[in-house]
This record gives C-alpha cells, structure tokens and sequence, in this order.
C-alpha cells in the first residue's frame, strides 16, 4: 500500500516509532554497509548502584563499577577526540555509564556535544547528586533528546532486589518527578528479571502515574546462571504481557532482540556492528554494550579502520548454522551474539527450532492477536503494482478487525501482507 497524506489503514497495534533510546538498540536487520545511526558512549564506570544485571562497561568487571578503579576514565580532550571522529557519520548518541553524571567533567561534555551538534538521550538511574541543578541543566541543554531511566519493578522490593541499594526507589521515584514536572522526556527502561517478570502492567501503571511518555521493557542479558535472570517461563509471560500493552495502544516497547522461534514478538534484529557501536570509558569500540568484544580503539585508530576489522567481521558472522535456512532468519537475525558469548554457547540459548520450508510453516512476523482495520475506502491507486487482483478484493472487504493478520497471511502468502504492513505501519508512523 502506498503511503499518503491519511492514514488509509489502522492496526490494533500502536506504533513503536517514537523518539527514544534502547538499552540494546533494535531494527529491521541492517546490511553490511548500513550507516551507523547512533552510538553509545560510556563516560564512566562508577556508579552509585550496585546492579547485578548491569550490562554497562564490563560485564565480568564488577569492581569498575563500584568506583574501585584502577585507571581513570578518559579526559575531556580525548572524548573531542573521539567525537570530532564519530560526528560526521552519526546525528545522535546515547549517553550512559555507569552512572555517567558522575564523569568528572560531565557539564563539560554536555557542552562538547552542543558544540558537535548531537543530538543525545541520557541513560541514568536518576540518583543525582544534586537534583534540582541537575534537571535545571538538562532542560536547558538544546540538544537533549530526553532521559531512560532505570525503574526495575512497581514497587521498592522488586526494583532494590537489582540495584542492591536500599531507598532507591524512592530516590529515582522522586527525581523522575522532578524531571517530569520541568517538561525533559522521560521513558523508563525495565529490565525483565525474576522478580520483575510478573509487574509488567504495574510497571507501566507507575510510569502513566509519574508522567512518564513510554516505557522499554528489556530482555535481561547475561549468564544463565546470574541471580536475576528469569527463567523461560518467566520470560515468555512478561513477552506476553509486553504485547498486550502494546497492541492496546499503550507507548510500551520491547527491547533486546528475541528469537522468534522462542516466542513472536515485535522485536527485530540487532544493529549491534552494524548500525551502532559502543565506546566504553576508556574509547574502546565494542559491538553493543553487552559484550566485552573489542574492535579497537577511536583514541588511536579512525571509524574506517575499525569497521574493516577481522574482529568485526567475525562478530558480524556469528549467526547460528540452523538459522540460516531459517524463514524468521531476516527478522531476528539469529538472536542476541551477545548473550550467546555471554554463555559461552554457540548461539543464543533461548533458541529453538528453526522455521523450516519444508515444514511448510510460513512465519509471520506479527502474533496472530493482532487484526487489520480499515477507515477508509481504497481504490486502486493504495495498492502496490505486485499485489495480485484477489489479494487487493480481500484486503478491501476483510481488512474490519475481525480476521487476523496471522490468518490472512496463511490464506493469501506471507509476502504480500508483509508489504502491506510494512508500508501501512510507515503511514501510521507518520501521523
């Protein structure tokens, strides 16, 4: 369907399109030149948590991050370094740690981004030293995006069985208030665990009650046996109530690519090499910022020398052997390699088996719980040249809520309802 200045069809869907930043940042697969659209920077290791989940920095580092360091993060001049390298080819940056309003010269850096032009989002647990000047600072940064805060449960049990800091809740529920009242975009990121993988709804009840705009809920990354890991229940029921909200219409979203064959999803392959890098505190170039795979380092080496690594293009090439005959293979990717890594296995351990031709089972990429719905009359001008005669009668007449996207798909071929959607949804976007 060709997209026009009205919308022409509605999902019972609710676009997850919106200006905000993940904590693992999820696309339509890239290719191999895909240009890069945002980068993550780590300014600092300290923290003032003490996360067991915390993905930041080193995974397996966990005395950097409670400010036991044995070398300082880099100075302002070599973040300019850094910057006047990556500033010509990304609009935006995430700015994260630890905890990076703890860097020793964050004003400093706030400054240099103006100074660069980018646009940035803030990840930070909100426990600011000083508040008040803090969020005055924010709201009169030109260039600030808007803030993901932390909030890992609805209540202070759950959210403290993370950040092993006792009063944080309290003390992020407070200053997201704050930054709230002063009109800075706030989104929450929730990690799902064991603790909280049952609070999704409480979750998102909290966030409408602290005026937040949306909340990333996100697939917990790390060893299997990490204390707050959940457990595949666990997980496929947080999934679950994840996509209830969102199909809803309520500004919730997924992240951290899941493989479909565990459970479908809206979640799409991970730009991790591709379309983002990580610079960790010190300006080495990983991946993403759950692997302590390094590709280089930007103090020493140029953007151009580092996406020409053999590092990278072994991280590139991790994709599981039985994904590729895989037909859900282009909308995962073959699952998170970070956590694969993570695990020491040889790929992503919440894989299962693949969606094969010869099962005859064509993947869709939407749950069968989502339905099409039309407001408006089409002509034939709305459909794409390829879409056959039958194909345009039947998402005329049956596009009213009642048939599903998984059924039509079944009766008419995945492909062109993918089209539809992919062009539909863009429109939607759009408005």
């Amino acid at each position: 369907m060709k997209t026009k200045d009205k919308t022409s069809l509605m999902l019972n869907d609710a676009s997850n399109s919106w200006d905000c930043d993940c904590d693992c940042d999820c696309h339509a697969l890239p290719t191999l030149q895909s240009k890069l659209s945002s980068t993550y920077l780590e300014l600092t290791p300290a923290c003032n948590s003490r996360c067991v989940g915390c993905s930041n920095v080193f995974i397996t580092d966990k005395p950097t991050r409670n400010m036991e360091i044995a070398q300082a993060p880099l100075p302002i001049d070599a973040w300019r370094t850094i910057l006047s390298k990556l500033s010509p080819h990304v609009e935006r940056v995430s700015i994260t740690g630890g905890e990076p309003t703890l860097y020793k010269y964050f004003p400093q850096f706030m400054d240099l981004l103006n100074e660069f032009g980018l646009r940035f989002t803030l990840f930070t647990n909100a426990r600011w030293v000083k508040p008040q000047e803090t969020v005055t600072a924010l709201a009169q940064t030109d260039h600030l995006n808007g803030l993901l805060i932390s909030m890992h449960g609805a209540d202070a049990a759950t959210h403290e069985a993370f950040t092993l800091i006792k009063g944080s809740y309290q003390e992020t529920i407070k200053n997201i208030k704050l930054a709230t009242s002063a009109d800075i975009p706030v989104t929450m990121s929730c990690i799902i665990t064991r603790h909280s993988y049952d609070q999704v709804e409480a979750v998102y009840q909290l966030s409408q009650s602290l005026g937040v705009r949306s909340v990333v809920f996100n697939r917990y990354v790390g060893t299997l046996t990490d204390e707050p890991a959940p457990d595949s229940a666990q997980l496929k029921q947080a999934l679950i109530d994840v996509e209830r909200l969102r199909v809803a219409g309520e500004r919730v979203k997924l992240s951290v690519t899941v493989p479909q064959c565990f459970h479908p999803t809206s979640t799409t392959g991970c730009g991790a090499g591709e379309s983002f890098y990580t610079i960790d505190p010190w300006g080495n170039v990983k991946p993403c910022n759950h692997t302590p795979m390094i590709l280089g380092n930007l103090r020493h080496d140029s953007l151009e020398q580092i996406q020409a690594s053999e590092q990278l293009t072994y991280w590139r090439n991790l994709v599981p052997a039985g994904c590729h005959s895989c037909s859900a293979q282009t909308i995962c990717g073959g699952g998170c390699r970070a956590e694969a890594m993570l695990n020491q296995a040889q790929s992503d351990t919440l894989i299962q088996d693949p969606y094969l031709p010869e099962h005859n089972t064509e993947f869709l990429i939407l749950p069968e719980y989502l339905h099409p719905l039309a407001t408006h009359q089409f002509s034939q001008d709305d459909f794409l040249p390829n879409i056959d005669c039958q194909t345009r009668q039947v998402l005329s007449e049956q596009l009213n809520g009642a048939v599903s996207l998984k059924a039509l798909g079944q009766q008419h071929g995945q492909r062109p309802v993918e089209q539809l959607l992919t062009e539909a949804v863009t429109a939607v976007a759009g408005h």
